[in-house]
């Protein structure tokens, strides 16, 4: 059931926010999540008290506490919202849907392309450095640390501060996490720990603007009463793009050391491709459809 938890998190804020602040509001919650991936085992760590359940009432504690606070915390929203939302029985929104399935396959060739890059660091740094186990371990954390760091500071930072359009902000995205990977592919071959780590935080940074504003650019195809749904198809292909990744940056490892990154470009090059298909088909299937509705809502 907490799946349910960052798709409704997403709708709220995108009910509530127009489409300049809309990026940056989902930017905060993909770094409140990042946050919480990192916090989370943190605390299970503090509070273990020998009893192996203990972590669990205690999540469970924090859990009904979140979920009262909400209640009182939350807001509502506003009359004008509320009496626009009504049920699109004419043309409801399926994820085959021609305004958004390019842009949802889009999304989950991203998330192809970063499960690949976590999956086959640690394999990256046994085949390229001759060295012990625990330094393995050390210099794999240095990498996943190194890009969780970067698109927490994007998130966060960057994207907060310069609050620039979300479509040059894909753009951006695109150019940042290929020139990252191609980077990396050159890095395996002179064989430097530094310029991997360097090249790990460039695309780092491309994929913390990639994300939340292709969730961003799937929203604006919704109307307001679609946002829920809108929101769990956007973490629906995002899981789906968790598991391909690992399977896909395992087996090609296998086959060359650079085979996993080579293959993430051509996997953003594919979700460049679907972008820029899906605006052309979004904007008619918009201009004919959406629009109208929201008009007349």
């Amino acid at each position: 059931m907490t799946a349910g938890t960052h798709p409704s998190a997403m709708a709220y804020v995108t009910k509530l926010t127009g489409e300049k602040e809309r990026v940056s509001s989902i930017a905060l919650i993909s770094s409140s999540y990042s946050i919480g991936l990192v916090v989370g085992p943190a605390i299970v760590f503090i509070y273990d008290n020998g009893d192996v359940l203990s972590p669990i009432y205690f999540t469970s504690y924090l859990a009904v506490f979140v979920a009262i606070a909400s209640v009182f915390v939350l807001k509502g929203f506003p009359s004008t919202i509320v009496n626009s939302v009504k049920e699109n029985k004419v043309n409801p929104l399926k994820f085959w849907d021609g305004r958004i399935f390019p842009a949802l396959i889009s999304l989950m060739f991203v998330n192809v392309t970063f499960s690949c890059i976590q999956q086959s660091a640690g394999f990256l740094v046994q085949d390229l450095f001759i060295i012990t186990d625990s330094e393995a371990s050390r210099k794999t954390g240095v990498i996943l640390s190194t890009i969780a760091l970067v698109m927490l500071f994007t998130q966060v930072v960057l994207i907060q501060k310069f609050k620039i359009d979300y479509k040059k902000m894909i753009s951006l995205g695109y150019v940042l996490a290929s020139l990252g990977l191609t980077s990396i592919v050159f890095s395996t071959v002179y064989i430097s720990f530094f310029s991997i780590v360097i090249s790990m935080a460039i695309t780092g940074v491309g994929i913390g603007y990639l994300i939340p504003s292709l969730q961003t650019h799937l929203t604006l195809f919704a109307s307001s009463d679609e946002q829920g749904k809108i929101a769990g198809y956007i973490f629906s292909f995002s899981a789906l793009g968790y598991i391909i990744g690992p399977l896909l940056g395992t087996v090609l490892i296998g086959l060359a050391t650079w085979m996993p990154y080579l293959m993430s470009i051509v996997m953003l090059i594919f979700s460049a491709t679907c972008v820029l298909f899906g605006s052309k088909h979004g904007r008619k299937s918009t201009s004919n459809g959406l629009v109208g509705i929201v008009a007349n809502n």
